[in-house]
């Protein structure tokens, strides 16, 4: 009732600390919730290990939920080694707890497609993947398009049917000028669409449709990948007729391949962030930064990469009352430089409120990338006791950090120290 807000106060902290007394008394249900809890850090602080180990309570307890999110991290390679095997039997016993779990056929069916954990299998693949269909995932959608793509899959059409519910979002969707289905490369009768069965049998033996109906359904692969479509194919033709570049109908479709990339990195799209972040660089470097560093934060070095270049290349753009809200920017996603500059303008009261406990937490954090400047501010701070109480332990963890870095320390010596 916490959790949802149901005839109470929604409150995580509490719904958290009802789970656990549940827990220790022996309601081994509620693991799986801790697990999520401490997954997404609600009502606790975020701790992916802990997460784990109530995840394998509730896998033991037959909870699929728990094995699904068992098999994401082994798959992934989150905090855990990867381990495809692994992460094909947690999703595997997932859905046989749960023939309804949309996301366990979804990666059943992306592990027997690409051989990872699992003899490749295109009868497998393509029997997860229908599973997926009949249940509208949009995720399922995308891989037929894959599956089509890259093979011949007409022997397999007749045992596949796309729901009612999913032809009437195809209709409804194709009234709207913007659409995708109108830059599809085949011509579409919506008269047949909406009348003719045979009519859907014959789009359904190109691949690029499926492709469509998982851009409707909002699928971000889909997004990411018809975009891009779009605009290479744009692009070759100004390419190939450099006097089309101001062709108005060119730039329209340009602009609708930008949309659904943009459309995709609103949904975290990594290759999306990148490519939306490259097109900004030059002109709005403001806004690159946030793409950039949105793909930072999902583990992107490339986009690291990015950032560096912004920081050091464009920075003198901007006026000096830009500063500040600039550093800002690089801290929020982790930029080693640009939380200690933003820590430093937080130290000094430069351009914003004098903060020297806030200042001490972002020198930390880019201390711990390694960013020797920051290093030596936090050796300083723990000194004197600024920001944060005098040890002279941690003063000297941080010495032998810096001395390492810097190469006049071997890493043993420093452990010592």
């Amino acid at each position: 009732a916490r959790e949802r807000g149901e005839g109470v106060f929604p409150s995580d902290l509490k719904a958290f600390e009802h789970y656990g007394k549940a827990f220790a008394e022996g309601d081994l249900r509620a693991s799986v919730k801790l697990g999520v809890f401490y997954l997404n850090g609600r009502g606790v602080s975020q701790d992916v290990l802990q997460a784990i180990h109530y995840f394998k309570i509730a896998a033991e307890q037959d909870q699929s939920e728990a094995c699904f999110y068992l098999g994401l991290f082994y798959f992934y390679g989150t905090v855990v080694k990867r381990d495809y095997l692994t992460s094909y039997s947690f999703f595997k016993k997932a859905v046989q707890l749960d023939e309804q779990l949309l996301q366990g056929h979804a990666f059943l069916a992306y592990q027997y497609l690409n051989g990872w954990g699992v003899d490749q299998n295109l009868d497998l693949a393509f029997e997860h993947t229908a599973i997926g269909i009949e249940l509208n995932d949009p995720n399922a959608f995308y891989h037929f398009y894959l599956l089509m793509r890259d093979r011949d899959l007409s022997c397999y059409l007749d045992e596949l049917e796309i729901p009612e519910e999913i032809k009437d979002r195809v209709l409804e969707d194709f009234q709207d000028e913007e659409s995708v289905l109108h830059y599809f490369s085949r011509q579409i009768n919506i008269d047949d669409l909406n009348s003719d069965p045979e009519y859907w049998n014959e789009l359904m033996i190109i691949p690029e449709f499926w492709l469509c109906i998982a851009c409707i359904l909002g699928q971000s692969n889909a997004l990411y990948d018809f975009g891009s479509q779009i605009v290479k194919e744009v692009d070759l033709e100004i390419k190939n007729e450099p006097n089309r570049k101001h062709d108005l109908e060119l730039k329209s479709r340009r602009i609708k391949g930008y949309d659904l990339i943009e459309e995709a990195a609103e949904s975290n799209h990594l290759d999306a962030l990148l490519f939306i972040g490259r097109e900004y660089k030059i002109k709005v470097p403001k806004s690159a930064v946030d793409y950039f560093g949105k793909a930072t934060l999902l583990g992107s070095v490339v986009s690291r990469t990015e950032l560096d270049q912004i920081y050091q290349n464009q920075k003198e753009d901007f006026s000096e009352k830009d500063y500040p809200s600039w550093d800002k920017a690089f801290a929020r996603y982790h930029h080693p430089e640009g939380m200690y500059q933003w820590g430093l303008r937080l130290y000094l009261g430069n351009g914003v409120p004098q903060n020297i406990k806030e200042a001490f937490s972002w020198f930390l954090k880019s201390a711990s990338t390694g960013y020797t400047d920051a290093i030596r501010r936090v050796i300083f701070c723990y000194e004197v006791g600024e920001g944060i109480s005098k040890s002279l332990e941690k003063m000297n963890y941080w010495k032998s950090r810096l001395l390492e870095i810097e190469g006049n320390l071997p890493p043993q010596e420093s452990q010592n120290l």
